[in-house]
């Protein structure tokens, strides 16, 4: 598991010393950052998305948890219904959605539940066919039901999304240069044990 003790000298053990602290500050450090923006709120205003009819966000990011607002077939730059029946203002309330991950750094393979609320829920098998052109892999939990929609809309469709945890390139090299240096921990430290007043003498003169 490491060297052998007799090769080793106070400076060697020193050094080993000062990575094994090291380590320690880089893996206390990618902890922090990894959970700096946990419980922190933020609002998200998407800008190619249709503004809002009431007094609510797009969304709103809680740590890395993104909750959307229900989006409506509106087009986003007339903030009307598009016309051509449920399939079309489906298709519109998707793509809203997607204007709205996009602009909180996120996107369709993101989102882990879906809310789908119908005019009418015959209408379920028309939406449901646009719907997986969406999500074609690993799709998302989600819940439908029928109830009366605002604007006179025959479908809304509202999302929460998880971004993925942040890659940390420095933390990832830190890691690796402190398993590098984990078969020597033990061997420094017990050399330090059995030699520590040669050590000492020697960082004293």
């Amino acid at each position: 598991m490491g060297r052998n003790l007799e090769g080793w000298n106070w400076r060697e053990a020193l050094m080993a010393a000062v990575a094994v602290l090291a380590c320690a500050a880089a893996n206390s450090n990618a902890s922090a950052d990894g959970d700096a923006d946990v419980g922190q709120r933020s609002v998200i205003f998407a800008p190619d998305a249709p503004r809002p009819l009431a007094p609510y966000s797009h969304a709103i990011r809680a740590g890395r948890t993104i909750y959307l607002s229900g989006q409506l077939g509106l087009d986003p730059v007339s903030n009307t219904l598009v016309t051509g029946g449920v399939e079309k203002e489906a298709e519109q309330a998707l793509k809203n959605i997607g204007a709205v991950l996009r602009a909180a750094g996120a996107n369709y393979s993101d989102v882990v539940k879906v809310t789908a609320i119908f005019a009418d829920l015959k209408d379920f098998a028309a939406v449901n066919a646009i719907y997986a052109r969406y999500f074609p892999q690993d799709p998302p939990a989600r819940t439908g039901f029928q109830a009366e929609i605002p604007a006179g809309a025959l479908v809304e469709l509202e999302a929460i999304a998880v971004l993925p945890p942040p890659t940390n390139n420095t933390g990832n090299g830190s890691n690796a240069a402190c398993n590098t240096s984990a078969s020597i921990i033990i061997p420094a430290f017990l050399f330090f044990l059995r030699h520590a007043s040669a050590v000492h003498l020697c960082i004293k003169y």
